[in-house]
């Protein structure tokens, strides 16, 4: 877009000079290949700069950030050859097709005609003027300004675009951060209400680990604890089936599995309670494979399918579980659950305190293990700072295109309007009062694409977020409002510094020079 506006003015402003050319007998496709081979170095050049750019930085700015969430070797370059071709032509197209349509139309008037300044753009009546109560009470500056906007139509919806663009970015931005706190706020403060795992050397039944369970009772640190048990399992709806990273896990005592597990609804947070009619499924996964609850679905434990209820769909962010009670496990499979670890609420969860708890537990020659939640964590809350890199370089991205677009445009704006800005200044008006007409249109296209970039971004960052979600792990759904803030602010933020650099430009406008005549 900006290509496109650029290479227009820019031939518009070389009308005189292309009349010259033509008027001495240069012939047309001369005139033409003058604009085409500027056009083409500058695509060309800007393209093996943004190639350079993109090569050898942003792939080892994501590419450490994906170092510290898995263990990978030194980065190796392999050039994506088909997106750098697409890039260059998408770049050669926008500049050298505009300027041969855009000459060739200038080359089809007579020399004399060409050689003149081209006239400005005729006003017209606008919406505005027929609403005769809300016109009438308009001041001058602002008729002024509503009549300007849809002069230029070209202009309106390249600002609006570029700037709903930098917003989309900035919105989509903060809307991936907002989508990582529920993997550990959620989490691990309001789902998981346990704080440490304990897990014997050989699992069993109830009876079989109750040196475990009387361990715990008798640890004063231990507010609560039951006895679990976690297999890995194989679930099958319709033709879709999710078999990697999937556990069912059947607590002891389903009446109190609340205490170690919150089980609630994403939206609206309503409890959910274990049945022995039904399984509990994960969110991510009854995404995937399009479970709805009342759907009946097919179970693979080691090597036993069994066909069930969902009864509910929980709020989860890491992993994929199905949650059944004793009950339900025995009536489907036709033997009881063995036992393979134990969920324990700590009172005191501090660094001593789980040491403490840990030697006491470990000291049972039966017990192989202890892990603690905070844990992981930390190693979580690693992992998504680590993609704080990613964000910023969105919103640098973004920063860039909004001034790009409207600097260029607002360059553009001035040019188009020299002769009626040094106008005002003949006529007495202030450097401020001047450059307000054009600030207020900026600021204006600026709002509206704020507008239409607060709703693309929100569709942005779905798509992203669905995008980048890997099988294990769900990201947040939600939006901030105060990311919707940062978004407009930071845009609006942008358009003024914009407005500040130009400012000197309009002050710099030479009322002899701009208003002599044409003839």
């Amino acid at each position: 877009l900006v290509c496109v506006t650029t290479m227009t003015r820019l031939i518009e402003e070389k009308r005189t000079e292309i009349g010259t050319l033509k008027a001495l007998g240069y012939s047309n496709i001369s005139i033409v290949m003058k604009f085409v081979i500027y056009s083409l170095l500058a695509a060309v050049i800007g393209s093996v700069i943004g190639i350079l750019i993109g090569i050898f930085t942003l792939p080892f700015v994501i590419y450490d950030a994906y170092k510290i969430m898995y263990y990978i070797g030194d980065i190796t370059l392999i050039p994506d050859y088909t997106s750098i071709i697409f890039g260059i032509v998408a770049a050669v197209v926008c500049t050298v097709v505009v300027s041969v349509v855009v000459c060739a139309k200038s080359l089809h008037e007579k020399p004399a005609a060409v050689m003149r300044p081209k006239a400005p753009k005729a006003g017209k009546r606008i919406l505005l003027e027929r609403i005769k109560p809300l016109w009438s009470h308009m001041s001058f500056n602002s008729k002024l300004t509503a009549r300007n906007l849809f002069r230029y139509k070209v202009r309106l919806c390249m600002t609006v675009i570029g700037v709903a663009g930098c917003t989309a970015l900035i919105v989509a931005a903060f809307g991936l951060l907002n989508s990582f706190e529920p993997m550990t706020h959620d989490q691990f403060e309001t789902i998981y209400k346990y704080d440490a795992v304990v897990v014997p050397k050989d699992s069993g039944s109830a009876d079989n680990l109750s040196f475990l369970t009387d361990t715990l009772d008798k640890n004063s640190n231990v507010k609560h604890s039951m006895l679990v048990s976690q297999q890995e399992c194989m679930v099958t709806h319709g033709s879709k089936v999710k078999d990697s990273d999937t556990n069912l896990v059947v607590p002891q005592n389903p009446e109190k599995f609340d205490e170690i597990v919150s089980l609630h609804t994403r939206k609206g947070k309503e409890e959910l309670k274990l049945s022995d009619s039904g399984v509990m499924l994960s969110e991510k996964m009854c995404s995937e494979l399009g479970i709805k609850t009342g759907d009946k679905i097919t179970l693979n434990v080691d090597g036993k399918k069994a066909e069930v209820k969902v009864s509910g769909i929980f709020e989860q962010y890491l992993y994929n579980f199905v949650y059944m009670t004793p009950d339900a496990y025995k009536s489907l499979f036709g033997k009881d659950c063995t036992y393979n670890m134990a969920d324990v609420a700590l009172k005191d969860t501090s660094d001593s305190a789980c040491d403490k708890f840990g030697s006491q537990v470990l000291s049972d020659d039966k017990i192989a293990a202890v892990s603690y939640i905070a844990s992981s964590l930390n190693e979580f809350k690693n992992m998504l700072n680590s993609l704080d890199m990613v964000v910023t370089v969105m919103i640098i991205c973004a920063a860039a295109l909004a001034f790009v677009v409207l600097y260029n445009l607002t360059n553009i704006n001035i040019a188009e309007r020299v002769r009626e800005i040094a106008t005002f200044k003949v006529l007495g008006f202030y450097n401020r009062e001047t450059s307000s007409f054009i600030y207020k249109e900026n600021i204006i296209l600026t709002l509206l694409g704020i507008f239409v970039g607060l709703f693309l971004g929100n569709l942005l960052t779905g798509f992203i977020i669905q995008t980048v979600e890997v099988d294990n792990i769900m990201f947040g759904r939600d939006i901030y409002f105060t990311s919707y803030l940062y978004a407009a602010g930071l845009t609006f933020l942008f358009s003024i510094l914009v407005n500040a650099v130009m400012s000197f430009k309009i002050k710099a406008v030479n009322m002899v020079e701009s208003l002599k005549s044409v003839e």
